[in-house]
C-alpha cells in the first residue's frame, strides 16, 4: 500500500507540474498581467493558485493514514475545493473534508464523496 500512495503522489505531483506550466500560455498572450479568462471568470493569476490549491488537498489526503485517497478526485475553482469519488465510509467522507478545509487558500469544501 506503501508503494501504491508513492505512486500516486507522483503523479499528482506531475499532474501540478504540467498543470502549472499551463501558465506559460498566460504570459506569451499578457493574461498574466491581471487578465481575465472569459471561459470561467478566473483571472490568470488564479488558475496556478487553485492548482496549487489541489495539490495541496491531495498531498494531505494521500498522507492521512486515515483516507484512502486513491479514489479521491479533488478540483478547486477560485479557491472553493470540491471532493468526489467513494470512500468506505461517512467518517471517512467527513474526515477528508474537515483536512481539505484546513488546507491554507480554501475558500470551501463541497463534499461529494459517495459511501461505497
Amino acid at each position: 500500500m506503501d508503494f501504491i500512495r508513492r505512486v500516486f503522489l507522483v503523479l499528482i505531483t506531475v499532474t501540478t507540474i504540467v498543470a502549472v506550466s499551463g501558465c506559460a500560455t498566460a504570459v506569451m498572450t499578457g493574461a498574466a498581467q491581471g487578465g481575465y479568462d472569459p471561459d470561467n471568470g478566473r483571472s490568470a493569476r488564479q488558475v496556478p493558485a487553485d492548482a496549487e490549491i489541489s495539490a495541496a488537498v491531495t498531498r494531505a489526503l494521500v498522507h492521512h493514514p486515515q483516507i484512502p485517497a486513491m479514489p479521491i478526485t479533488v478540483r478547486t475553482e477560485q479557491g472553493r475545493v470540491t471532493l468526489s469519488g467513494e470512500v468506505p465510509d461517512r467518517d471517512t467522507a467527513r474526515r477528508a473534508a474537515r483536512l481539505a478545509a484546513a488546507v491554507p487558500g480554501v475558500e470551501s469544501v463541497r463534499n461529494l464523496l459517495r459511501v461505497e
